[in-house]
């Protein structure tokens, strides 16, 4: 009977083969943090195509830049991320127009009613975060791709 190996150490030249760990071939260390193993029904990850280790070996990430997306995924991502960010926006600002005037003029009823409504907006705030990340990274992308390679070419 054969022994499960739970944890799988490999050469980070044999990605994306399914691994734990993934180790640089030259120097040993652990890149996996690095590298981005597809995952079906998720988007690929934004970020460089391309990690260079410390000791200069070069590998594949499995990420994308925003500039190698096709057109529709592009469309799709910045539609879903402005909808989101307008839909979440349009359910904080009344209840924060509510917190302003129940702890600057309001009474106790006022105060109580701001802090009920307060408490299931933490969720939307937590999914305006991420969704405000994932803009980010598409920014940081286009920073990479065409701002910062045009100051690289000088």
């Amino acid at each position: 009977m054969q022994a499960l190996n739970l944890s799988s150490t490999i050469p980070a030249s044999r990605f994306p083969e399914p691994a734990d760990v993934y180790v640089c071939d030259n120097c040993g260390r652990d890149i996996t943090e690095h590298l981005h193993r597809g995952r079906p029904q998720v988007w690929r990850a934004l970020g460089p195509v391309r990690y260079v280790c410390v000791c200069g070996a070069k590998y594949v990430t499995g990420a994308a830049e925003w500039d190698n997306l096709s057109e529709s995924e592009r469309k799709r991502r910045l539609r879903q991320g402005v909808v989101t960010l307008v839909f979440l926006g349009l359910i904080l600002a009344p209840i924060g127009v509510l917190l302003y005037f129940a702890f600057n003029r309001g009474g106790f009823v006022l105060t109580v009613l701001a802090i009920l409504s307060a408490s299931p907006a933490i969720v939307c705030l937590a999914l305006f975060l991420g969704t405000a990340l994932d803009m980010m990274e598409i920014i940081a992308s286009v920073y990479r791709t065409r701002v910062a390679g045009i100051w690289r070419s000088r």
